[in-house]
């Protein structure tokens, strides 16, 4: 193996590793948005399952 050959197979590794650096943040960030998401819908069930003071006073 050529010095060439290490530089080029060390600009390979770089360039995937920018790569794979750039989906984990894309695949983060939905992963992260997709909790948020589904906390939200939890908190407004969990809410929903509450007794109205309106519905307390109607009764």
């Amino acid at each position: 193996m050529t010095s060439s050959d290490t530089a080029k197979d060390c600009r390979t590794r770089l360039t995937l590793d920018s790569v794979g650096f750039d989906a984990l943040v894309r695949v983060g960030r939905r992963v992260i948005f997709q909790a948020a998401a589904h906390a939200q819908r939890t908190v407004t069930y969990l809410h929903d399952l509450q007794p109205r003071k309106d519905r307390q006073a109607a009764a």
